[in-house]
């Protein structure tokens, strides 16, 4: 029977259907995590290992088994895992781009809300003073009916934000390196736009793009400058895409007028500075921290990896020259 490795103790319902055709190797509840040297040791009587909570895969780790046939992310991001000394070695990895769908746009519409809206600002201060006061005219936030969402990656959770985002009445612009086809742009009520352009002309930018070179410091010092002064940005994709530094600059100088994140550049370190900066709502990556959310999750990527171990090509499959003849 094949073995698979986890890299920490999970939900018994996540692997119950996996048990029965596999072995599964995971610590216990008390200890709850492998280290590096453990997982290691383990990995050679095993044919595919399992990443949790984006538990770090480099190139040592999978030169330790000639046996190891697939790598499971239990998430869509896998810019921790090493795809390069995996492909050359002919180990399919395997992402969850389905799962995370539905929770990652629902909650960057509750990101955008509670920044938008004033919902965090409002509840410290009513926590902190009991007091019901409220400004008469208040100018920071805005109500999202009539304004114009700028998405900056179109891929599954971008069509999905912008589902979403139109039922509050917004207008959907979008900017992809890879544009989608005129139907899809019609069925989205989605227009393309450049980038540069699509920064000048939001009210709302929502990044969901993956982490890549291209696209690291993608917001940077120089292009958060063309966001209108009543602009937000919401970040719930990968922290570098977005230049720091810059962004606490911005706010700072109101360049823009408020940010949402749920991702960081430093993760999981946050600074002083970003913590004393009233114009920005944070969260700790948990877009999807839910146990029914994470389950689903690991499911899709044991079946995915379960498919590779008997041959099958699967759905959710990253590194797809594994698979070509």
């Amino acid at each position: 029977m094949k073995k698979i490795l986890l890299t920490r103790n999970i939900p018994h319902e996540a692997i119950a259907d996996v048990e029965k055709n596999y072995l599964i190797t995971m610590p216990d509840s008390q200890k709850d995590i492998y280290t590096k040297d453990e997982l290691i040791a383990l990995l050679p009587e095993h044919d595919a290992l399992l990443s949790i909570n984006e538990y770090p895969i480099p190139e040592d780790m999978i030169a330790a088994s000639s046996r190891l046939k697939a790598i499971g992310n239990g998430g869509a991001g896998y810019n921790h895992i090493d795809i390069n000394a995996a492909t050359e070695r002919g180990i399919a990895v395997i992402n969850t781009p389905f799962s995370v769908v539905d929770p990652t746009a629902e909650f960057t519409i509750g990101l955008m809300l509670s920044i938008t809206r004033g919902i965090v600002m409002y509840n410290n201060e009513l926590k902190a003073t009991r007091q019901c006061r409220k400004d008469m005219f208040f100018e920071r936030d805005m109500v999202l009916e009539g304004k114009t969402l700028g998405i900056i990656g179109m891929g599954n959770i971008g069509k999905k934000l912008s589902e979403k985002a139109r039922v509050f009445g917004m207008k959907i612009r979008y900017f992809d390196m890879f544009r989608l086809s005129p139907e899809l742009e019609a069925a989205y009520h989605a227009e393309y736009i450049p980038l540069e352009d699509l920064l000048r002309h939001s009210d709302v930018v929502a990044i969901h793009a993956p982490y890549l070179k291209e696209t690291h410091h993608l917001i940077n010092d120089e292009n958060i400058k063309l966001m209108k002064p009543t602009a937000y940005l919401i970040n719930a994709a990968r922290g570098p895409i977005v230049e720091e530094r810059a962004l606490l600059d911005a706010l700072k100088n109101k360049t823009i007028r408020g940010a949402a994140l749920d991702v960081f550049e430093f993760e999981p370190a946050i600074s002083e500075e970003m913590a004393a900066i009233d114009n920005i709502v944070i969260t700790p990556h948990a877009g999807t921290n839910l146990k029914e959310v994470r389950v689903t999750m690991l499911k899709e990527a044991l079946t995915g990896m379960t498919a590779v171990l008997e041959g099958k090509r699967p759905t959710n499959l990253v590194n797809r020259s594994v698979f070509e003849n």
